[in-house]
């Protein structure tokens, strides 16, 4: 590929060229070579244009007298097209609510930038989300026209969309729990019943869930319409869990040069009591020394952003230089500032 092109367009004329990835089968003949050349120039135009360049050109030259003989094509994406502007077709409101306020940023989009098509056919989930968050869980949005301005090398996009009825949380089921108290993953639900729908509040319970270590899989759904049967447009919502085996058991031998050989058992259970309750104990046997030791950890004590943690520990060590009896315990509270700080006392 010849001509002013940035590394990521020849990547992406390189991807979509179909002699490109044949180039390691040669065709039988010249005339077969030139008609696999020619072939490959509408993809190389379909490509340009999708990456804002409308008025590109593509010319290709086969290099019979190479060794092996190659095909050259001539690339000038000509000036990039600008995204001059989007329009939302569609009901701006609806009997008891209002959208925000629509515009490019609502579909991911930045006027005067490059027209690039896989932005522009993204808007539409993106915008589809937007919808949904805004408590319609089931809009439909269609890109209906891009309308292309060759005088002022312009893009202009009209996206149309039905939002599809408000809703509102309903009543919150939980699936598949065993050991877990139900109570436990229903206190981890982010939004109040009655409250308008958000998607975002379903993946945020979702990776909630996860990140206390008690399951392998959570799914939060909702029925595909809100049921006849729902006061107010209230949408209910199921939380299906599979639970991880709450206990770790893990041994081991080893030597150390002041305590001798030795082995340690280590017994862990994630959920002792139903609410995530952790407990870990750890027995570490040696020649020269003897310890055993606990911890128990209480989540959300007394509300989800602190944590107790009570430890405890006592053994024996016994040297040439020291004969040594331990115990110990104490208690701290840990509370977590933010994603990256926390605290303890």
């Amino acid at each position: 590929f010849e001509g002013e092109l940035d590394p990521a367009l020849r990547d992406i004329l390189r991807s979509v060229s179909e002699a490109h990835a044949l180039r390691d089968r040669m065709p039988a003949t010249d005339q077969m070579f030139q008609r696999r050349a020619r072939a490959d120039i509408p993809n190389l135009l379909r490509a340009l244009r999708s990456e804002g360049y409308y008025d590109g050109r593509v010319e290709a030259h086969v290099d019979a007298h190479a060794s092996p003989p190659r095909i050259i094509f001539e690339v000038q994406p000509g000036p990039a097209y600008l995204l001059q502007a989007v329009h939302f077709d569609g009901p701006d409101s609806e009997e008891g609510f209002d959208f925000p306020s629509l515009g490019p940023a609502t579909a991911g989009l930045v006027l005067g930038s490059r027209a690039r098509a896989p932005e522009i056919l993204e808007g539409k989930d993106r915008f589809r989300e937007f919808l949904r968050e805004n408590g319609h869980p089931f809009p439909w949005v269609a890109l209906r026209e891009a309308q292309v301005d060759h005088e002022t090398r312009s893009l202009a996009v009209t996206y149309t969309f039905n939002p599809g009825p408000s809703a509102r949380f309903g009543q919150v089921t939980v699936e598949g729990e065993q050991r877990v108290s139900p109570r436990y993953i229903l206190d981890k639900v982010p939004w109040s019943e009655s409250k308008p729908f958000r998607s975002s509040q379903l993946q945020r319970l979702r990776a909630t869930l996860m990140q206390t270590g008690l399951f392998t899989m959570v799914d939060v759904s909702h029925p595909g319409s809100i049921p006849e049967t729902s006061r107010n447009n209230e949408l209910p919502v199921t939380i299906s869990v599979v639970e991880r085996v709450p206990r770790t058991v893990k041994v081991g031998v080893g030597y150390e040069t002041d305590t001798g050989l030795g082995s340690a058992l280590e017994w862990e259970h994630r959920n002792i009591l139903g609410s995530g309750e952790q407990l870990r104990t750890r027995l570490h046997l040696a020649e020269k020394r003897q310890m055993l030791d606990g911890e128990f950890k209480v989540p959300e004590f007394p509300d989800p952003s602190q944590s107790l943690t009570i430890q405890g520990n006592f053994g024996q060590e016994t040297t040439d230089a020291l004969e040594k009896k331990e115990i110990a315990a104490g208690a701290m509270i840990t509370r977590q500032l933010d994603r990256f700080w926390s605290v303890g006392l």
